[in-house]
């Protein structure tokens, strides 16, 4: 069979095409029975070759549907990639959100290569491979001797919507020759699988991170009903406290005329006036939870002050002594009172459930380095964060949500150090400059 007969030929056997091919032209010999095998056996080699991976995909397949938590994806994608070529180390990185570094898109799963390939990175050896949405094999800079490299790169971009978003790397001794096509075809269709399936699961625990944080705010909500309807019960009964206390202010001046110490007078006037402000304050507390939360600069210097003497008489019933030590020159932080009252109540109703009487507490405002940090220092053991607790409760505590959602709302964040021996730490950090929205 000719050229022409196999162009015009409807459907030819792997045998017709191979002969047909050697005898293109008529100088040219035709291959011999061995020849025709021999190429046949390779060919079918190769077909075998190429089944065998993608029943192996397959297979990977059905492993990654069973697969629930994202830190088993890339070793199960690992133990699939060793069968194809040989892995020495690997990584799946992202580019963050003003594209200067790539990180890790797990942030548990760091790579001794990472930093090698954040430095090709910045150096701009990777701009092809992600301008392009092309893989590259590249030699690793520091692994040349007499015979060449002996450790490659291979760069996979991942893409979305046609653009890289980011790379998938692979330590390997094998260069391009051994990473065959068909290779190279096999894995970049996993990874597309391997990326889906990490995308899904870290999708589905932040859907579940933000039901258990509605969760949350659902409690505080309700929370904040209760204090709203007290707070308006408040209201009402500091004016009927109040209207009496006057009326027994004018009858105090009416004894002066009369037999009456004056040192008693004075003893009853200035009790008076305690409760008067104790009153004034509570009022001022309570009514704040009605008004719109519009964020502006707040002194948290102020608002902390505030709340030390509205709850005063409560940590002394407790035998819980809380001095301050405010820096007077904070700036002003982006809140609200309502927030930073939250906060603070949030802070001591942790300490107060530990509380054995007999103990001390120090709030601290400093600034440093760009954040107003609010140090509450305690000589309680706050159990449920103490290191030596295994369980580590203190996570679950609602009074800890509480205080991680709204330092979140600040963009700031929190820490607890806690032990038996020197009582406890919690830091509040403020940031001064928060991100334009």
């Amino acid at each position: 069979m000719n050229k022409q007969q196999i162009n015009s030929a409807p459907y030819l056997s792997f045998y017709d095409y191979l002969v047909g091919q050697s005898s293109v032209n008529a100088g040219e010999s035709i291959l011999s029975g061995e020849q025709i095998l021999e190429r046949l056996t390779g060919e079918r080699n190769t077909l075998n070759s190429m089944d065998n991976y993608i029943i192996k995909l397959s297979d990977y397949q059905k492993d990654l549907q069973e697969i629930t938590n994202e830190l088993k994806v890339l070793p199960a994608f690992n133990l699939f990639l060793q069968e194809i070529i040989r892995v020495k180390d690997f990584s799946l990185l992202m580019l963050n959100d003003t594209s200067t570094e790539l990180v890790p898109v797990i942030e548990r799963m760091i790579s001794k290569i990472d930093d090698p390939v954040n430095h090709y990175y910045k150096e701009g050896i990777l701009s092809l491979v992600l301008d392009t949405n092309k893989a590259a094999i590249i030699p690793v800079l520091n692994s040349y001797n007499s015979n060449g490299s002996k450790q490659y790169f291979y760069f996979i971009p991942v893409a979305e919507n046609g653009k890289a978003k980011g790379l998938f790397v692979i330590l390997t001794p094998d260069n391009e020759t051994v990473i065959t096509s068909n290779k190279r075809d096999i894995i970049e269709r996993a990874l597309l699988l391997t990326t889906g399936k990490i995308e899904y699961l870290l999708t589905k625990k932040k859907l579940n991170d933000t039901y258990n944080e509605l969760l949350t705010y659902q409690a505080k909500l309700a929370n904040d009903f209760k204090l709203t309807a007290v707070g308006e019960l408040t209201v009402g009964i500091a004016e009927e406290i109040i209207s009496p206390l006057q009326v027994i202010t004018t009858q105090i001046d009416l004894f002066e005329d009369n037999k009456v110490e004056k040192s008693d007078l004075d003893i009853l006037k200035s009790q008076i006036v305690k409760i008067n402000n104790a009153v004034n304050r509570l009022v001022k507390f309570s009514s704040s939870s009605n008004s719109n939360l519009k964020i502006s600069p707040v002194n948290l210097n102020e608002y902390i002050i505030d709340f030390h003497n509205l709850t005063r008489s409560s940590w002394e019933s407790i035998k819980l002594e809380c001095v301050l030590d405010l820096d007077n020159n904070t700036p002003s932080v982006l809140s609200h009172q309502n927030y930073v009252y939250q906060i603070l109540s949030n802070v001591f109703d942790l300490i107060k459930a530990d509380s054995n009487g007999a103990e001390g507490v120090i709030i601290q405002t400093r600034y440093k380095q760009d954040n107003i940090v609010v140090k509450i220092i305690s000589t309680v053991n706050l159990k449920a964060f103490d290191k030596k607790n295994n369980k580590n409760t203190g996570a679950s505590n609602m009074n800890y949500k509480i205080l991680e959602n709204l330092m979140k709302k600040h963009e700031g964040k929190f820490d607890i150090i806690s032990s038996e021996t020197s009582g406890s730490t919690m830091s509040l950090f403020f940031p001064i400059k928060r991100k334009i929205r």
